[in-house]
């Protein structure tokens, strides 16, 4: 199964769930979706509205919202990956 969204469908649904502040708006939304039980190996595409939907070009490109769901980014001088902490949605 293949999800798309948009950047303003990700946005929604974190305001939702009340997840705020995140450095990786993509990575939280895949965290949301597995707990909510979608099939962690789901296809993510994501879209701009107005860029791409139309042309089907996506910007971005999700391969498995497992492994995305695994990732915390944090932003300072040079970015680094790490599995999320516990509490992190």
């Amino acid at each position: 199964m293949d999800l798309q969204v948009t950047f303003e469908d990700i946005d929604k649904a974190l305001k939702k769930a009340k997840v705020y502040n995140t450095n990786s708006e993509v990575c939280s939304y895949c965290r949301l979706l597995v707990k909510e039980g979608v099939d962690p190996n789901t296809k993510l595409y994501v879209y701009r509205p107005g860029i791409g939907m139309d042309d089907n070009n996506p910007v971005l490109i999700v391969s498995g919202i497992g492994k995305a769901a695994e990732l915390t980014i944090k932003n300072d001088r040079y970015v680094t990956y790490s599995k999320p902490e516990t509490n992190a949605i």
